[in-house]
C-alpha cells in the first residue's frame, strides 16, 4: 500500500499572490504532494476584500512550482462554461507539465451569493445536479480534442448526484466533510459495484482542517484562529488533524485505513504559522506516514 498523499489547500482570502506562491513553494520544498485552490468568489464576511480568483491563481502557482500537483478544490461548475473550462484546463495542464487535477462540484455555501454577484440566476440543487453530467461530458470532449497532457477529473461533493457522477465520469472524488467520509465512501463503493467498476479505479480524498504544532498547547492556539471554519466543518481537535506530529500522523493513518488515499489540509493560523506547519508536516509527519 502506498503512503497517504498529503496536500495543502492554499488561502485565497486576505492574502496577496506573492504570499500564496511562497506557501506553494514551501509545500514543494517540504516534500508534500500537492496544492489545491478553492473557488471562492465572494468575501467570507461583508466588507472584506474580494478573494483571489481560483483559475487565475492556479496559473500563477503552476508556473512557480515544478513537482507538486496543482488543482482546484473545487471549481463551482454551475458558474462556469464547461466547454471553455475544458479548453482552459488542457492549456493549464500543458503549462504545468501534466500536474493539473481538475476538481469540480455543484457549489457550496457561497454559491447563491456568488451567482448574485456575477449576475447569474441561482439554481436549485436538483437543477444543478441534473445538468452536471452534461457539463462533465462537454469538459471531457474538450479535453480529448486537445493535444496536451491528460487531466484527471475529480468530483467534489457528498450528494447522491456527486457520487453517481464520480462513478460514471470521475478519476477521483473528494468528500468536503471529513466526519462523513466513511459513510459517503461506503455509498461510493455501492455505486461502483452497481456500475461494475472496480473500487481501486477512483482516488478517494477528503478535506480536513489542520492545527499541527510541536506542542498540544500551540496546536490549540492555532485551532482557535480557525474557529469560524470549525463552525462549518466541525471541531478541529476531535474531528480533523490536530496536535503534535505524532498525534496528527495517527489521525492521518486512521483516515488512510478508512480508505482515503489523499488528505487536503486547510492550515489554521496566519502566514508565518502556515509556513511553520508546512515545514513540520514535511519534516516530522511524512516520515511517520511512511511507517
Amino acid at each position: 500500500m502506498s503512503r497517504l498523499r498529503l496536500s495543502v489547500e492554499l488561502p485565497v482570502h486576505g492574502v496577496r499572490v506573492a504570499e500564496v506562491r511562497e506557501l506553494a513553494l514551501a509545500v514543494e520544498a517540504a516534500g508534500l504532494d500537492g496544492v489545491w485552490i478553492p473557488d471562492n468568489l465572494v468575501p467570507l464576511r461583508p466588507g472584506a476584500a474580494a478573494p483571489l480568483e481560483c483559475w487565475t491563481l492556479l496559473g500563477a502557482i503552476a508556473a512557480a512550482t515544478r513537482t507538486v500537483k496543482v488543482g482546484s478544490l473545487v471549481l463551482v461548475l454551475p458558474l462556469r462554461d464547461p466547454v471553455l473550462l475544458g479548453l482552459q484546463a488542457w492549456t493549464l495542464a500543458d503549462a504545468a507539465d501534466g500536474r493539473l487535477v481538475l476538481g469540480i462540484g455543484l457549489g457550496g455555501f457561497t454559491y447563491r451569493r456568488a451567482a448574485q454577484q456575477l449576475g447569474i440566476v441561482a439554481r436549485e440543487l436538483s437543477d444543478r445536479s441534473g445538468t452536471l453530467a452534461t457539463a462533465v461530458a462537454q469538459i471531457r470532449a474538450a479535453l480529448e480534442r486537445a493535444p496536451a497532457r491528460p487531466v484527471p477529473l475529480w468530483i467534489g461533493g457528498r450528494s447522491r448526484a456527486a457520487l453517481e457522477l464520480a462513478v460514471r465520469a470521475g478519476d477521483g472524488w473528494n468528500c468536503p466533510f471529513v466526519a462523513e467520509f466513511v459513510a459517503r465512501a461506503a455509498d461510493l463503493d455501492a455505486a461502483l459495484a452497481a456500475a461494475g467498476r472496480a473500487p481501486e479505479t477512483i482516488v478517494r480524498s477528503t478535506y480536513c482542517l489542520a492545527a499541527v504544532a510541536p506542542t498540544e498547547a500551540e496546536a490549540r492556539r492555532l485551532a482557535g484562529k480557525a474557529a469560524a471554519m470549525a463552525k462549518l466543518f466541525g471541531d478541529i481537535e476531535s474531528a480533523h488533524v490536530f496536535g503534535t506530529p505524532e498525534r496528527a500522523a495517527a489521525r492521518l493513518r486512521e483516515l488512510a485505513r478508512s480508505g482515503a488515499s489523499e488528505v487536503a489540509l486547510h492550515l489554521a493560523g496566519d502566514h508565518a504559522s502556515r509556513l511553520d506547519s508546512i515545514a513540520l508536516l514535511g519534516r516530522d509527519v511524512l516520515p511517520l506516514l511512511a511507517d
